[in-house]
């Protein structure tokens, strides 16, 4: 029986180098975005050798950071009108 292989973007998964060069950034911030939980992953393989893969439906929670200090939604006032 032959085995078929399929990319990852077939099937609509990226690596962290993939995501990277898509987005113009260093592998360190995908990294630092993953650990930060800005970014949903799927783990792969075991704790001595894991790996990440990022679902290209999950690159809509990921934006990337504003210039500045960031804004408090808790902190706003609200408009009495």
């Amino acid at each position: 029986m032959a085995v078929r292989q399929i990319s990852l973007a077939a099937v609509g998964l990226l690596t962290v180098a993939d995501l990277a060069t898509e987005l113009k950034v260093s592998q360190r911030t995908i990294y630092t975005w993953i650990q930060d939980g800005r970014l949903p992953v799927v783990t792969v393989g075991t704790t001595g050798r894991k790996a990440y893969l990022i679902r290209a439906a999950d690159l809509k929670v990921l934006s990337k950071p504003k210039r500045g200090r960031p804004v408090k939604e808790t902190n706003r006032r609200q408009q009495v009108s």
